[in-house]
Order: C-alpha cells, then structure tokens, then sequence
C-alpha cells in the first residue's frame, strides 16, 4: 500500500496563502473498500456473515469513498483538522476510480469568501493523468 504526502502547508494557525497545497497519493485495498462498507452501514456482521480474505484485483472505490478522501485533504490543508468545518461541497466525478490503482488526491486554496471560508479546489486522478474527481469546496478554519 502506498501512502506518500507532499505538503506545502504552513505550520501556523493563520488561514493559508493562494498557492498552499496539500497532496498525498493513496492505494486502496480490498480491507479499505470493506472498512468503509463497514462504516457506512452497508456491510451487516450479526448473524451468518461470511468474509472471505481472498483479495479480489480492479474493485470499483464507492464515489463516497472518494468524497471522503478529497473533504479529509480540503480540511488537511486548512490547518486545523479537528475544528475545521466543511459549509459546501461540489463533486464531480467524471470516471470510475479502483482499487490496486495509485490515486494522486490534492487540494489547493483559492481567495477566500466574504464571511472568511476558504475556497477549496481538489482533485483526483490516477497514475496516468486520468481526472476521476474534481471539486470546489468552502472551509471554515477555526
């Protein structure tokens, strides 16, 4: 599994400049892909459950998934993950991402709004270039 971050984050509390990024590159595996059903309620354990640790090569990554991951880098990049919140988020997702393959998640600020969000630009793409997601979402740093 490859996990690698690239950050040109300040170290302050102070709202980031324009040109701040934050990028990290993510493999994500079948035990990722049923975690996350886990988490979501869609994978149900009581009764005669039956999980097999075979792994199965190419599996389609939930777009929820990929929101997940492109909002945790949009509140990376803010500074203060634990108090930032998240006022609106615009998602598009033009092709299917899978599992097995290297995804190059990144998030850069924009000019921030009236009331002091910050405007927050991502996107996903995989090894060869391919924009699977894109989006623009506002942060509230506290």
């Amino acid at each position: 599994m490859t996990n690698e971050i690239e950050t040109t984050t300040p170290t302050t509390s102070a709202a980031p400049a324009e040109s701040d990024a934050f990028r990290f590159t993510r493999v994500l595996s079948d035990a990722d892909l049923a975690l996350f059903a886990l988490m979501a309620s869609q994978l149900d354990l009581s009764g005669e459950a039956q999980l097999s640790l075979e792994s199965t090569p190419r599996q389609p990554v939930p777009q929820a998934l990929l929101a997940s991951l492109l909002t945790a880098a949009a509140i990376r990049l803010a500074g203060q993950p634990d108090y930032a919140r998240v006022s609106s988020v615009a998602l598009r997702f033009p092709e299917q991402a899978y599992t097995d393959e290297p995804l190059h998640i990144s998030a850069t600020y924009g000019a921030p709004d009236p009331d002091g969000a910050l405007r927050v630009t991502v996107s996903l793409q995989s090894d060869d270039s391919r924009l699977l997601a894109s989006g623009d979402m506002l942060v509230y740093s506290s």
